[in-house]
């Protein structure tokens, strides 16, 4: 999904593969957007941008995570099975939680999410802890499932002005204000590099999406795999 700053446009784009169940179609639009008539058919196609969206995701993943608790024998750490775990993690938590204009989302078993991703069921039974863990949060549930939010949306690229696409795992429209979810397979300690990084990065989303919807503030929250939640000021 992009959405466009300099345009009062939105686009809708799809990189993941289908559902286990077909959703229900979204039909296209233009509108000028505002709380009262932004909907899900103001969504157009737009692949090239949800390329470069997810390419940067994955680039985000890597750089976002503990290193250290996947290290080898050597004592380095294995960038491949952060990137792997972390991909993992983000498409579960696409997949199930609730968003405006689809289905509700269908519970899986490990075997499935191993077929489903191509993966081992090890790693799919991984996966399914930790989505299961950040599901089962109270804290989180008024974000992901509760589904007493005006709107909500899963992978939403925001278009700046410069033309630079940013990715936001999820956003959640409420009565008072939107809120950017970012998830992580863990969150950066205080004053860590790593911290400072997507300190920066979410307060830059938090400002881009202030252009396209000035009638709410947006906050910015990391959801780690341990169902932890913290908020970015």
């Amino acid at each position: 999904m992009v959405w466009q700053s300099d345009a009062r446009s939105i686009k809708h784009s799809e990189d993941q593969p289908a559902p286990l169940k077909n959703q229900a179609p979204i039909p296209t639009g233009q509108k000028t957007v505002n709380s009262s008539n932004f909907m899900m058919d103001d969504f157009e196609v737009s692949w090239g941008a949800a390329k470069a969206s997810y390419e940067q995701l994955l680039k985000d993943i890597e750089s976002g995570v503990t290193l250290e608790v996947f290290q080898d024998d050597h004592g380095a750490p294995d960038n491949s099975k952060i990137l792997e775990e972390g991909v993992h993690f983000h498409r579960l938590l696409e997949h199930l939680t609730h968003q405006t204009g689809t289905t509700s989302p269908e519970s899986m078993s490990a075997d499935q999410i191993a077929l489903w991703l191509g993966i081992s069921n090890e790693l799919a039974s991984k996966a399914l802890d930790q989505a299961t863990t950040v599901l089962n949060t109270q804290e989180l549930q008024q974000y992901l499932t509760a589904n007493q939010w005006v709107q909500a949306w899963n992978e939403i690229d925001v278009l700046s002005l410069d033309g630079r696409s940013f990715r936001l795992d999820r956003l959640v429209e409420f009565d008072d204000h939107l809120a950017i979810l970012d998830y992580k397979l863990t969150i950066p300690e205080e004053g860590s590099e790593a911290n400072s990084k997507y300190r920066a990065q979410l307060n830059n989303y938090k400002q881009e999406l202030a252009r396209i919807r000035p009638d709410k503030p947006a906050k910015a929250f990391l959801i780690s795999s341990k169902g932890d939640l913290k908020e970015v000021i």
